[in-house]
């Protein structure tokens, strides 16, 4: 969630803390350490369910009634891509253009998530885990083994 958090902040300003706060309100967790309960209810969660990680953050996308969530919906539109290493050339098109401004993709050999986003200057990734903005040199298909995705475009 702290990836989609980094590319939602372009749009709405909401920090990424806040994402973790409002998801423990959703399920009525009074905690301390919000991200570190936060982490292990959500993969508790998702297993108990049986659906991918991506698939629970969307479910509080177009469900929960928190700030966060309720102010992502009415800010930008989430599609959610199955995987993306297989629709790869169709989805870096789609960053590429004026109406699409952020991928988050997990990649499945690292376990965990990244944003990317395109300017002027081509396609660049943050990962919250090196806490940088850097430049792709290729295509998306360069940073590991991509798999499920957001495409978050703003409305």
């Amino acid at each position: 969630m702290a990836s989609l958090g980094v590319a939602a902040y372009a749009f709405t300003r909401i920090p990424v803390e806040d994402c973790f706060a409002d998801y423990c309100k959703h399920y009525g967790m009074a905690v301390s350490d919000l991200e570190v309960y936060y982490a292990a209810h959500f993969n508790g969660e998702w297993k108990r369910l049986g659906v991918t990680g991506y698939d629970l953050i969307r479910s509080l996308y177009l469900t929960s009634a928190q700030p966060t969530f309720a102010s992502w919906r009415a800010v930008f539109k989430l599609k959610l891509v199955g995987e993306v290493a297989t629709d790869v050339a169709q989805v870096e098109a789609e960053l590429k253009t004026q109406s699409v401004n952020a991928l988050t993709v997990f990649l499945n050999n690292a376990a965990h998530s990244i944003t990317f986003a395109c300017d002027q200057n081509g396609l660049y990734k943050y990962d919250v885990n090196v806490g940088q903005v850097e430049r792709l040199a290729t295509d998306l298909n360069a940073v590991g083994q991509l798999g499920n995705g957001f495409i978050v475009t703003q409305r």
